[in-house]
């Protein structure tokens, strides 16, 4: 079962973005974020990396090899995005708690950061222990605190501090359940933690060998039940089918984009809005470029015979039975 799946946090628990099938829901983030994320399919975005404020974000996009971001975006990460100034065209990008700092992993097996003096005496430290960490890294997940995921290609590893040092924290549960398991598995950069509270996080788990995929994520509330019923509607047969036709057309897509060796940019005008509704759902488009690679397939273009999807503005309860499904739980 094929179920592509974003999910962005916001500043505080009442601020996110999630994503999963053809459907994404939002609440109070940057309208300039919200209206790209809409225009696009979601198994269309590579990774999405959001500021602790929402200040600040770039993401990739698979389908057009393009990265769009905020206006006003920190220079030197502008640099890397744009391969300008003679530096090298950056791969993945990151954002730690605090405004203004962040993570770069680039193209010639480097990386370059602007973070805390604490954050950089851990990295360092990890550096030196890593054999071959600046060819291997994928790049850094940051979250609360100074808690942060290192990516590699072959695997990977992490620096908890305060209460999810503890072997009992979720988020050190979840991490300990896959290197647990050996080698193999890998965080992907579609990956992402919470900033205001280390309990939160939504990582997703490939193993290299055969390129399975698991995720586990463990959210506020509201945001946990919106997620919920994306996925609901995702696994349904209808929704099965045209996320497979999207996936398709996206590969083949990326193969056409792949022979004419472009990689662009895009600045886009960042401002915040409050939705007039509780939640916002979108049923996202496939864009002019899928829908043209669709016709020349043979595949079915546009939505026809597709419901519009709908959600309650009543938000349902999640049980503690439901997050320990969703974390795997097994101590």
């Amino acid at each position: 079962m094929k179920l592509p799946m974003h999910v962005v946090f916001g500043p505080n628990p009442g601020s996110y973005y999630v994503a999963c099938g053809r459907n994404l829901e939002f609440k109070d983030m940057p309208v300039a974020f919200t209206d790209k994320m809409k225009e696009f399919t979601v198994v269309s975005w590579s990774w999405i990396s959001m500021g602790p404020n929402c200040e600040t974000w770039v993401a990739r996009n698979a389908e057009n090899d393009t990265f769009y971001f905020n206006t006003g975006l920190n220079t030197d990460i502008h640099s890397y995005l744009t391969g300008k100034n003679d530096r090298t065209q950056a791969q993945f990008v990151s954002f730690a708690p605090e405004s203004g700092y962040w993570c770069v992993k680039h193209n010639l097996n480097g990386w370059n950061a602007y973070v805390s003096k604490s954050s950089e005496k851990k990295i360092l430290e990890m550096q030196a222990r890593v054999q071959g960490f600046d060819g291997g890294l994928k790049g850094i997940l940051f979250g609360h605190g100074d808690s942060h995921i290192y990516m590699f290609q072959a695997g990977f590893a992490y620096n908890l501090e305060g209460d999810a040092e503890n072997a009992e924290h979720p988020l050190h549960k979840v991490l300990e359940e896959f290197l647990n398991r050996g080698e193999g598995w890998i965080i992907e950069e579609s990956s992402s933690l919470c900033f205001y509270d280390d309990r939160y996080f939504f990582l997703k788990f490939k193993r290299t060998g055969d390129d399975s995929m698991e995720m586990r994520w463990n959210l506020p509330e509201e945001m946990a039940a919106r997620l919920s019923s994306l996925v609901d509607i995702a696994k349904t047969s209808t929704e099965q089918h045209a996320i497979e036709v999207e996936d398709l057309a996206l590969a083949v897509s990326g193969q056409v984009c792949d022979s004419n060796g472009t990689n662009e940019y895009e600045d886009e005008y960042d401002q915040r809005s409050l939705p007039d509704d509780d939640s916002l759902v979108h049923l996202a488009p496939s864009s002019s470029r899928l829908q043209a690679v669709k016709a020349l397939l043979g595949l079915p273009c546009g939505l026809s015979g597709v419901p519009q999807l709908g959600m309650p503005k009543e938000t349902k309860r999640s049980s503690s039975a439901h997050y320990r499904h969703l974390l795997g739980f097994k101590r």
